[in-house]
Formats: C-alpha cells, structure tokens, sequence
C-alpha cells in the first residue's frame, strides 16, 4: 500500500512539474468525447506558474520521495481569494489528494482574512464542478460575476477553453474562529 501525500507549501522550484501534472491530469478529458481535444492544448506557461507561486498562497502534494503529484495554485484578488489550477496525476486521482490540496486552500483563505474563494472551472465534467459543489461552492449566474472573473473566463477562451462549457464558481467564507 502506497502512502499517503504531504501537502506542503509550492516553491518556484515545484512550478517545473506543474504542467506535467496538470497534462497527466487532463487525459481524463479524453472520455469525453466532445472535450477530448483539450488534451492537446498548452496549460499555462511554467512561467506563469511561478508568478502566481511567489504570491505564496499555493500548494503542493508530494509522494514519500518528495516528487510533486498535485498541486493547487490560489492568488488573492483584492477581498477574494482565486483558485487558478487543481491538479493530480492521474494515476494517483481517487484518492482524496485534490480534496485535501482544495481544503488547505480554503483553510488558508479563511485565516488570511479573504471573503470568498472563485474559481473558474468546467460546468458538467464530473470532476470539475460537481466536485466543488461538493466542498461547497456554487455556480454564478452570468449577471452575479465581477469584471475581473468576467475577464478570466475570456482569457480562457483565447486560450482554448470553450466559454459555453465554462462557469464561475464562488465559496462564501466565514470568518475564522479565534
């Protein structure tokens, strides 16, 4: 039995293996027929990667050697806290390491004062929304999203991620307990 991952904070150094997860991660579109392309599309650049990791609100899931296996990466957006990418390698998905990566996020929005956690995420895909619903998310209707996650899902799009297939998510955090 294989252990367990530990989640620890993400380094640039980690933003290497990022786009490896997150293209191992996306095979699982290939079951989706009319989504099997975004196998073949570019994730976002290593780079940007390690922009968003030096903000200091991102994570990452290491096996017992210390390789990276999943990661989130989260910027604060003024008040709100953004969710840019979740991803596990495939063949250790399953197994509670994305929930847990998402669940150290949201702990860590909470404590750092943010009002809500939004993200920007596949509509029908079972391990995309319905997955957040889960944690307690819940899609925007199209007149309740802000300019910015407006310009999100468009930046998307030019990337390649069709928008009619898209949502906007958002978590409504409490304060946390003193």
């Amino acid at each position: 039995m294989e252990d367990a991952a530990t989640i620890r904070r993400a380094s640039a150094h980690d933003a290497a293996a990022f786009r490896q997860i997150e293209n191992s991660a996306g095979m699982l579109f290939n079951a989706i027929p009319h989504l099997a392309w975004l196998t073949g599309i570019d994730d976002l650049p290593v780079d940007l990667y390690r922009e968003i990791v030096a903000y200091g609100w991102s994570w990452c899931a290491v096996d017992p050697a210390g390789r990276c296996i999943g990661f989130v990466c989260c910027t604060p957006e003024g008040s709100d806290f953004h969710v840019w990418e979740l991803a596990v390698q495939r063949e250790r998905q399953g197994r509670g390491i994305g929930r847990t990566l998402m669940e150290t996020s949201i702990a860590a929005a909470r404590q750092g004062g943010f009002r809500v956690v939004t993200l920007t995420t596949f509509r029908d895909v079972p391990w995309n929304a319905p997955f957040y619903r889960r944690l307690g998310f819940q899609i925007l209707e199209p007149d309740k999203v802000s300019q910015r996650l407006h310009g999100v899902v468009a930046e998307e799009s030019l990337r390649g991620l069709p928008a009619e297939y898209r949502c906007v998510m958002r978590l409504n955090l409490e304060p946390a307990p003193d």
